[in-house]
């Protein structure tokens, strides 16, 4: 099934500036505010980040990078400890395409991966969206995110984050996702797992992953 969790702007092309508007510069300066001077007014800059949406958020950071000779992300780390309100605050200062790039970076950091971080990251994504994790975490990174978690997954985890990485869920089509194929499918479904001795794992992601939902409505 598919989230479209990034703003429109993070999948297009930017040739130009947007248009920030007023309000991008006030809040650029609020955050500056917050953060100058002796401590951090970390209530102002909870407050801020936490109620801008996506786009909002990725408008102050790209805004903040042209006024600023830092990053947001790295003056917001400036302020911080790495303790867990620290690292919430410097994922809200940057857009989410990035900050989910470094939450899979630290999930597979260090003996054993946290697969509970990965999952909601990487299953359930739009085909635009997962474009975008991927060329973003090679930006970030220069390292290509299916090999990376190949090396740090095995056995069903991993085949189900191949399916979901290869972005190739099918748009629903009322001729071909018909009641027909959605019997077809709920009985290969129930074939590949309690049918049978054993459960065909790589079946099942297949149906789940590469389905519209409007189409997985329709097998259940």
């Amino acid at each position: 099934m598919t989230i479209h969790t990034y703003p429109d702007i993070a999948r297009e092309e930017q040739l130009t500036a947007p248009d920030y508007g007023p309000e991008i510069d006030e809040a650029c300066a609020k955050i500056k505010k917050a953060c100058d001077g002796f401590g951090t007014d970390e209530d102002t800059l909870i407050k801020l980040l936490g109620s801008k949406t996506p786009y909002e958020r990725y408008l102050i950071n790209r805004r903040w990078g042209e006024l600023r000779s830092k990053t947001l992300r790295k003056r917001i780390g400036e302020e911080f400890r790495d303790n867990d309100l620290g690292i919430l605050i410097q994922f809200l200062a940057q857009p989410l395409e990035e900050a989910e790039c470094e939450m899979i970076r630290l999930a597979c950091r260090g003996i054993g991966t946290n697969e509970s971080l990965l999952y909601p990251i990487i299953c359930g994504r739009s085909n635009e969206d997962m474009q975008v994790l991927k060329k973003t975490y090679f930006k970030m990174y220069e390292k290509d995110l299916a090999i990376v978690l190949k090396g740090e997954l095995s056995g069903d985890f991993e085949r189900l984050m191949f399916y979901c990485l290869q972005a190739a869920e099918e748009e629903f089509n009322e001729e071909y996702h018909t009641e027909e194929k959605a019997e077809e499918d709920a009985n290969a479904f129930y074939k590949a797992g309690q049918g049978r001795w054993g459960t065909d794992e790589g079946q099942i992601f297949k149906i789940l992953v590469n389905s519209p939902p409007e189409y997985l409505k329709m097998v259940d």
